[in-house]
């Protein structure tokens, strides 16, 4: 009988620790920003048309260099990037009702976390599909991050 006490005791420490390291290592963040666009710039690219606003604690950097065209940094030095670029080349086309949502007309698919593309969207607007996402440099994934995407996602326009 006191073997299983012990084991009892043990098991519940074990199980009491195991949940203590969850919250401490994997939680993520707690406080939940609420994000005023008011003061956020604005990214614009006529040349494919659309815009979006973004904190205004990122800021522009060189074009992307690798082939794609209409594309930007977007950096906030010590956190995550935002990288915007236009795949001008042929690609599949988004089947109707596969779409997360519409924006000004066009089908939108919301990413997943992929490697270092940790949240974005991507807008299939005629021949051009539009990717902006969230890219991480050193912290994790985390709630804000997530809203942060989907209050820079609320502001995208899209023009003709």
């Amino acid at each position: 009988m006191k073997k299983i006490i012990i084991w009892l005791i043990v098991l519940v420490i074990i199980i009491g620790l195991g949940i203590g390291i969850y919250f401490i290592f994997f939680s993520g963040e707690k406080i939940i920003e609420d994000f005023n666009t008011e003061n956020w710039k604005t990214y614009s690219n006529d040349e494919f048309g659309y815009l979006f606003k973004y904190p205004e604690r990122f800021s522009v950097i060189q074009p992307l260099e690798q082939g794609y065209e209409g594309g930007n940094i977007l950096v906030d030095p010590d956190s995550s990037y935002i990288a915007i670029y236009v795949v001008t080349t042929p690609h599949p086309e988004l089947p109707e009702g596969r779409e997360d949502l519409v924006i000004d007309g066009y089908r939108a698919k919301l990413s997943s976390p992929f490697e270092e593309y940790q949240t974005g969207i991507s807008i299939f607007k005629g021949e051009n599909l539009i990717h902006i996402y969230l890219m991480y440099v050193k912290n994790k994934v985390n709630q804000n991050d997530r809203n942060l995407v989907m209050k820079i996602i609320s502001t995208i326009e899209l023009s003709n």
